[in-house]
């Protein structure tokens, strides 16, 4: 973002020098949140960026600043949504907030972080999933999981949460589907898991499957809210969405002519 020399000195006022000692950059003390320092400075730039540049400016690099404000507005109003609850509520907001973020700074980690499913989760997922024995364990229904490999098994099914959620973000609904096959959630986590696999179904044309497992993610919840968003969306499961606001978009208001 863009900031004037007082505001950068204001915000380091009292701050230690960076460090070998001290390498808060590489490894930060304080989480995104809404009381962290990061978003105590941020929120208020985001929305003036722009009126900051020259008259002169380019085009093309006034054009990144909005971008970057506006995906920025966007993290910004995530924060509280992610202590919702129930998880498919959560899950089901977060996404609506964040996919057009990610539609303008795709490569953005503090956006994939928001969502939990930054690039180093991602990478130690794989890992997981990868390792000698973890797709048979995975092939097993949990009643037939022995103690000894619990922990292990709750470990590999937080990994393909991790990559399946990572994939519908990234507009990779097959493999999305892919990792959701496979998974076995708990009875609080079916409704979410209903409503991943039902915006996949959408995003890759198969309504009629959609529009069944948006219902069963309203049946699955115990929710107000989300059994009324998810049985909207399998009512409207047909109707075109922008790619940039991802399955889960609300259905557009009929028009005064309808």
């Amino acid at each position: 973002m863009i900031q004037t020399d007082s505001e950068l000195r204001r915000q380091v006022a009292g701050t230690a020098a960076l460090s070998d000692e001290r390498p808060v950059i590489q490894y930060p003390y304080e989480d995104v949140s809404e009381r962290a320092l990061y978003t105590a400075h941020i929120a208020p730039i985001a929305a003036r960026a722009s009126s900051l540049l020259t008259a002169n400016t380019d085009a093309a690099l006034r054009e990144r600043v909005r971008m970057s404000g506006a995906a920025t507005d966007r993290a910004l109003a995530s924060l509280p949504l992610r202590e919702h609850s129930p998880l498919e509520l959560r899950e089901l907001e977060l996404g609506r907030t964040l996919t057009p973020a990610l539609a303008l700074r795709p490569a953005d980690q503090g956006l994939w972080a928001l969502l939990a499913v930054d690039f180093e989760r991602a990478r130690l997922a794989e890992i997981a999933l990868t390792r000698p024995g973890a797709q048979d364990l995975l092939a097993k229904p949990p009643q037939r999981v022995d103690a000894r490999d619990r922990r292990r098994y709750l470990v590999l099914q937080d990994a393909l949460w991790v990559l399946a959620r990572r994939s519908f973000y990234a507009g990779d609904y097959a493999r999305a589907l892919d990792f959701l096959r496979h998974m076995h959630p708990d009875p609080e986590d079916h409704a979410r898991h209903a409503l991943l696999r039902a915006g996949c179904f959408r995003a890759l044309g198969r309504i009629d499957a959609a529009a069944s497992a948006f219902r069963t993610a309203a049946a699955a919840s115990h929710d107000p809210t989300s059994r009324s968003e998810c049985q909207s969306l399998a009512d409207h499961a047909a109707q075109a969405f922008a790619a940039s606001d991802g399955p889960w978009s609300r259905p557009n208001p009929p028009t005064s002519a309808e």
